[in-house]
């Protein structure tokens, strides 16, 4: 039996199965048929981002990002570029602070980032 990883659609956030043994590159959405690796940050919401953070179990990094913070701005690029150059072999999500509540529920720092490795 083919082991599968779950992937999250980061433009209807439903729970996909992709095949460990086929390109993720080439995934879609069976909700929304969308390709779930875009080469982008995901941007997140405080209603998107539990599922995000639970149920992806590729390598995953969260930006706590806000527009008026100078770190967060200075790292954005970086981010992108990891985005892109990862395509499928990492998410890159951005959560903006539109509710501080949501960042002290993980105990985040506003210049923090969350890491988290794949599936074990």
């Amino acid at each position: 039996m083919t082991e599968s990883l779950h992937a999250v659609c980061p433009h209807c956030s439903s729970v996909n199965r992709v095949p460990a043994d086929r390109p993720a590159s080439e995934a879609r959405c069976g909700v929304c048929k969308a390709k779930l690796f875009t080469g982008e940050p995901i941007v997140l919401t405080s209603k998107t981002f539990d599922k995000h953070v639970e149920r992806n179990d590729m390598p995953l990094i969260v930006d706590f990002w806000a527009p008026w913070c100078g770190p967060c701005r200075a790292m954005a690029p970086i981010f992108e570029r990891a985005a892109h150059e990862q395509g499928d072999g990492l998410v890159v999500e951005r959560f903006q602070d539109e509710h501080a509540r949501t960042r002290e529920q993980r105990r985040v720092d506003f210049e923090g980032r969350v890491l988290r490795g794949g599936a074990d």
